[in-house]
């Protein structure tokens, strides 16, 4: 039993010396390495800012771009309402100034009728007192 022990006791004496050494980095080699991790952290954070800022950008253009685009579609809504009130009262308007005209057209239409029986009635009238004047001429012949 002593043996294992024993052999537990080397191997962990020299585990623990390779260590040591693995352990022991020359300080100058920490400071390159500690500088070189500094101005690589420092390289990312500029990128990141600078990314950040491209994206904050990005989006304020894109807000000013949907904010014009919905103010250029709210006017033309209201220019779309305003030509379709206009046309709905030039329709509005027209067809009263049609239905005015077709009046008027349809009373001069019977003015003219009553003045085209009238003129049936004298002219028959006429016929009827030559009639009778050719009748007494021939009577009198």
């Amino acid at each position: 039993m002593s043996r294992p022990a024993t052999a537990k006791r080397t191997v962990s004496a020299s585990s623990t010396g390779r260590r040591g050494k693995k352990d022991e980095v020359p300080p100058e080699e920490k400071l390159k390495k500690a500088t070189l991790k500094i101005k690589t952290l420092e390289t990312e954070l500029m990128i990141y800012k600078e990314s950040k800022s491209e994206i904050l950008t990005a989006r304020n253009d894109l807000q000013q771009s949907v904010t014009t685009t919905k103010d250029e579609l709210e006017q033309q809504k209201q220019d779309t309402n305003s030509v379709f009130a206009e046309m709905t009262r030039q329709h509005k308007s027209m067809q009263a100034d049609l239905l005015g005209r077709i009046n008027e057209k349809e009373k001069e239409a019977m003015e003219y009728k009553e003045q085209l029986d009238l003129a049936h009635l004298i002219i028959e009238e006429i016929k009827r007192e030559r009639d009778q004047v050719t009748a007494e001429k021939d009577a009198i012949i």
